[in-house]
């Protein structure tokens, strides 16, 4: 037994700023360290003890277990809990949120701040303060930007630089990355995830962040998309206190502590087990309401006397009250024999003992007594486990620890030993800071050495020089890696529209994606955008010239060509017919009408051609080639020159045809030149036939 007493627990709380459940973690912890590789269990055969033999078992988890789960992991001893809580309060999953959030929107001044802190941009508490005081009245983000300009610590500038530049690149790519794309990237680029991984407990909290990958990709799978809408999941899902759980690592060879639920313990038997938590006092506040209801006395609620105002318990209230306190102490004693008779080889019972002089002398009090058992008024009478457990060693030698402690007389036969081999220590405050003192000792010592060890000998210097000149290449031709090997005609015309913000914006009406949940979306398919424009192409392509003066004609080819499997009924539908026999009748329709009886006229013509880069993007290497491919429209010769033509289903607002024109003089003058070079002919006329304005417009 590992009492705790209260003394202990005061001065850890007010010299350490140790909680009553950290203080106990490390009692825990000291204890595991002296028993691992040294004391040994039999597997088969005698071996020395391992993590993987040792289990903490638990009455309640919520709490507890993320309090020992921190206190193991800084303590170095593996652990992990198999509880469902604990996910979104892991340390790696809340620096990875914070980053998100501050690429989401970097105003936000509590995860700004954490990610400062953070091993991603490293700053210390000191750092922090410099940063806060150059400038208390801007927000910390306007505050950083302003350091790096401004600052007087040259070190802090240089690492506030790094850490800005890294936010502006993950926010650049939030537009266009997938989200769990998003999260590897950042997890890569800061090297939090490797740094992560090198932390005690390091492959559960690798595990931790893989799983947040994962559920990224399950939430990309709903009709929500975007940082924005990610952010705002995941704070709805702590809202509400749905919790994932920590990543289940533990198996048959995992050499890690286990922290368990005392009621997920039963039928299993570890070789050493502590049950921790013994001083904590049971639950009893269902005896307190103002109506105590039982499955079978039924309600017992209070009395009110309306004139006296006065209220008051009455009889039936009363006895179910002292029912219920007698189910709920049982079922304590239940869970406390599960506990009890989990461990083969040793069982270790920790938890703080309040009043443990009192405590002491009330069990000294029970050795006159002839009856080995406890009364039934002291099990009654029972507040936590300690008040079972203490009594019932009241005789056994173990207790005479606490008897010479506070000088109380007791019978105990000297020497004799019965056959249960309790033993009770007592932690002491001064154990606790020599373990603390001991701990840092060891981690700076460590620390040293593997600087020594950085020194290089002779045989280190020849692989770190092997090294150095590897990483240090220097690839000849890095001026050429922006030039494409391959680009297509309509990146050409995106590129020359660059600078011009409003390009988009003017000719290409959004798709409105309405906000349906999928499972009730009906399955329905519908053309927009460019996959309305391929469909009025491919009627194009397919359009016979001599049957095409009516709507109703266009109409009888389009339902033709469904039935041979050239069109869609989706592509047919969208397609309005009335739009394409107004084309047919224009000028420019009967030419082409003209040019197709007679063969001359020429539709989809694919094409690849090699242009130099400097004539592409002025800051392209001119000595460069390019192939430029694409797919003209229709193209058609007239005497010995070319027409050249491109049909466009663009909205065009204003009805402004020449800015139409302008918008694609690029992609057509590529057209053109391809067709020059490939028939020898010179190109006369090139054509742009705008469905939206109904006529053809000369570029």
């Amino acid at each position: 037994m590992l009492l705790i007493p209260r003394e202990t627990m005061e001065w850890m709380e007010e010299k350490e700023a140790r909680t009553q459940r950290e203080v106990e973690a490390l009692a825990i912890t000291e204890r595991i360290r002296r028993m691992v590789g040294k004391e040994l269990v039999q597997s088969g055969e005698y071996r020395p003890a391992r993590y993987g033999d040792i289990v903490v078992l638990l009455r309640t988890m919520s709490g507890w277990a993320e309090d020992f789960l921190q206190v193991f992991a800084a303590q170095g001893i593996p652990a992990y809990s198999a509880s469902k809580t604990g996910y979104f309060s892991a340390l790696e999953i809340v620096t990875v949120l914070n980053y998100l959030h501050i690429c989401d929107n970097p105003l936000q001044e509590i995860p700004f701040t954490a990610v400062l802190h953070s091993p991603i941009a490293g700053c210390s508490a000191q750092e922090l303060a410099l940063i806060k005081n150059s400038a208390p009245e801007l927000p910390v983000y306007l505050r950083c930007v302003r350091y790096v300009r401004e600052g007087e610590d040259e070190k802090l500038r240089e690492k506030l630089r790094r850490f800005l530049r890294l936010l502006e690149e993950s926010r650049a790519k939030v537009p266009y990355t997938p989200i769990h794309q998003l999260i590897q990237e950042i997890l890569d680029e800061t090297g939090y995830g490797d740094y992560a991984a090198a932390l005690p407990g390091g492959r559960q909290r690798q595990a931790n962040l893989n799983m947040l990958v994962e559920k990224a990709m399950d939430y990309e799978q709903t009709s929500y998309r975007g940082l924005f809408h990610f952010i705002r999941y995941i704070e709805k899902i702590q809202k509400y206190n749905v919790d994932f759980g920590e990543v289940n690592l533990a198996g048959n060879t995992e050499d890690t502590v286990q922290i368990l639920s005392i009621h997920k313990s039963k039928g299993l038997e570890f070789p050493i087990v502590f049950v921790a938590g013994l001083g904590k006092r049971f639950n009893l506040q269902d005896l307190n309401t103002n109506v105590v209801i039982h499955p079978q006395l039924g309600l017992g609620t209070e009395a009110v006397d309306v004139e006296q105002r006065l209220q008051f318990s009455t009889l039936p209230r009363q006895v179910m009250r002292g029912q219920l306190k007698d189910e709920n102490l049982g079922e304590e004693l239940r869970v406390l024999y599960v506990a009890l008779t989990r461990a083969k080889e040793k069982l270790i019972l920790t938890g703080l003992a309040e009043r443990l002089e009192k405590r002491a002398k009330d069990c000294a009090a029970l050795q006159t007594r002839e009856k080995e058992r406890l009364s039934y008024s002291l099990l009654r009478g029972a507040a936590c486990y300690w008040d079972w457990i203490l009594p019932a060693l009241a005789r056994h030698p173990a207790m005479e620890i606490l008897y010479d402690r506070y000088e109380i007389f007791h019978g105990l036969p000297k020497y004799s030993r019965e056959d249960a081999g309790f033993t009770i220590s007592l932690v002491e405050s001064e154990d606790l800071a020599v373990q603390q003192l001991e701990q840092r000792t060891q981690k700076k010592i460590l620390r040293e050495e593997l600087e020594r060890e950085n020194s290089p000998g002779p045989e280190e210097e020849e692989i770190f020089r092997i090294f150095q000149e590897r990483f240090s290449y220097q690839y000849p031709y890095d001026i050429h890696h922006p030039v494409p090997a391959k680009i297509t005609v309509s990146e050409l015309k995106r590129q020359s529209q660059d600078g011009d913000s409003q390009s988009e914006e003017l000719y290409f009406e959004p798709d409105v994606i309405p906000l349906v949940p999928e499972f009730i979306q009906k399955k329905e398919e519908k053309l927009t955008g460019a996959l309305r424009g391929t469909a009025y192409h491919r009627v194009l392509e397919c359009l016979d010239y001599r049957r095409a003066d009516s709507a109703r004609q266009i109409r009888e080819q389009m339902e033709s060509w469904v039935e041979e499997q050239k069109l869609s009924p989706l592509q047919r539908d969208c397609v309005r017919a009335e739009e394409i026999a107004s084309f047919a009748r224009s000028g420019l329709g009967e030419r082409m009408a003209l040019a197709d009886r007679e063969g001359r006229l020429h539709r989809e013509q694919p094409f690849v051609i090699s242009q130099p880069a400097q004539k592409l993007n002025a800051g392209w290497d001119g000595e460069e080639a390019v192939l430029v491919q694409g797919i003209m429209d229709a193209w058609f010769q007239e005497g010995e020159e070319l027409v050249l033509v491109d049909y466009k289903t663009d909205f065009v607002p204003g009805r402004k045809a020449c800015v139409l024109a302008e918008k694609y003089r690029v992609q057509l003058d590529s057209y053109a030149e391809a067709l020059e070079r490939m028939t020898g002919r010179k190109v006369k006329e090139k054509w742009i036939w705008s469905f939206f304005l109904g006529r053809e417009i000369p570029v």
